[in-house]
């Protein structure tokens, strides 16, 4: 446990209340982390891997240049990477970190696969920086988010026009908004397209336009 860190133990009932539930999973490789988090997964949770995010952002370019160090060892693959011929991408996903696992080694003769003790402390201390930056990542506990966050906002729902006044009639599902204090109310059409154009600059809103089928034939 790190230093100023606190312990708080919860029973079942009390966790099944928590509103915002977060769990860390520390724990040696191999000891089924990334198994227990896809479970949750299929229950609704968000997976924030610290690995996924070490090779995909901190470690991408050291992975690469690691796999591109041996494949240069092999004369055929050295002509086709030195003509741009083939290129080599990192392909880690939540499930399969091996390329960090990988790039890491393990100190041992070299004639064997292992590490130079200088390179396996220089290896380790690139993951260790990595790691740390992985963790500040994580986004505070009552932080808003729109992915891992519980949602916000509400939909409307545009049901008129008055054309004497300029103004667009409103059902608001939501009984107390900022606006009035009514599920029914009319707003500027400037003030409306303002709105509409707001949230479409900033991939917060979306506009669905729903049609009544055409009469037949």
């Amino acid at each position: 446990m790190t230093s100023g860190a606190i312990a708080v133990k919860f029973s079942v009932d009390e966790f099944r209340a928590w509103k915002n539930k977060k769990v860390t999973l520390l724990g040696m490789s191999g000891v089924g982390k990334t198994y227990l988090s896809t479970l949750l997964c299929g229950h609704h949770w968000f997976h924030y891997s610290g690995d996924y995010r070490i090779g995909t952002r901190y470690l991408d370019e050291a992975i690469l240049d690691n796999i591109k160090q041996q494949a240069m060892q092999i004369p055929f693959l050295r002509d086709l990477l030195r003509s741009d011929s083939i290129y080599i991408v990192n392909n880690i996903t939540v499930d399969n970190l091996k390329p960090v696992s990988s790039f890491l080694g393990k100190l041992g003769n070299p004639e064997a696969g292992g590490l130079p003790l200088a390179e396996f402390k220089r290896r380790q201390e690139l993951h260790h920086t990595a790691e740390i930056a992985a963790m500040r990542d994580v986004p505070e506990t009552n932080a808003d988010d729109d992915i891992r966050g519980e949602p916000v906002g509400h939909f409307v729902v545009l049901t008129g026009y008055r054309r004497d006044t300029r103004e667009i009639l409103i059902a608001d599902p939501f009984k107390a908004n900022p606006l009035v204090g009514s599920r029914y109310y009319a707003v500027n059409v400037q003030r409306l397209i303002g709105s509409i154009l707001l949230g479409i600059m900033t991939y917060d809103a979306n506009l669905l336009v729903i049609e009544p089928k055409s009469s037949p034939q």
